[in-house]
């Protein structure tokens, strides 16, 4: 004797519900991912802008120095 069919409709609402959570893990997994790659390259493009903000600082000071060096000299009429 083969399954009766309450026992087909519990059998049946259990593999739903197991799809459904089966589905539900899969999203959460996915967007926890996205997230981790989004905070990776926020981090890196961070890291990118502090990198650049340095070089145009040190530039600046040297500019800042070569000028004043050049006052100077002018001042003092050469080396």
């Amino acid at each position: 004797m083969g399954p009766s069919y309450g026992d087909s409709q519990v059998i049946h609402d259990n593999l739903k519900n197991y799809a459904v959570r089966a589905l539900v893990m899969n999203v959460v997994d996915h967007l926890g991912t996205v997230a981790y790659k989004l905070t990776d390259l926020l981090d890196q493009q961070t890291l990118d802008v502090s990198t650049m903000d340095l070089r145009v600082s040190t530039v600046t000071q040297v500019d800042a120095k070569t000028i004043w060096f050049r006052k100077k000299v002018l001042k003092n009429g050469g080396i």
